[in-house]
């Protein structure tokens, strides 16, 4: 199976207003089968659940069968398939606004991404 490593998904749209970074909760797990983690840079790993929070720079990985789905403010959706890693490395949204952005770095596995109203 080919791997793909270093590969930057960045949906960025920025127009005439200005959007803030997020602080603190960047999204949510919406459901989950199996295991999977989240672990900000320098933090300790913490096991997800449906309802966890996911933060901006969070590292997010699935075991082997397991995934994990994920809803950011912005409605955004990433679902994460098994043996995956994705890091969150930016995301900018402020509801009412007219621009944001979403990064990932995508470090292995599958996935599936519908953008939200940071891409509209």
């Amino acid at each position: 199976m080919k791997r793909l490593f270093g590969m930057i998904l960045a949906i960025v749209w920025l127009g005439a207003g200005s959007a803030a970074v997020a602080q603190g909760q960047a999204g949510s797990v919406s459901s989950l089968k199996g295991s999977a983690v989240a672990q900000a840079p320098g933090g300790s790993a913490r096991s997800l659940s449906e309802g966890s929070e996911i933060l901006q720079n969070d590292t997010i990985t699935t075991e082997s069968d397991s995934s994990v789905s994920l809803i950011f403010l912005d409605e955004t959706t990433f679902e994460i398939g098994e043996d995956a890693a994705i890091v969150i490395d930016q995301f900018v949204y402020q509801p009412g606004s007219v621009g944001g952005s979403f990064a990932a770095n995508i470090l292995k596995g599958g996935f599936k991404f519908v953008s939200g109203n940071v891409a509209k």
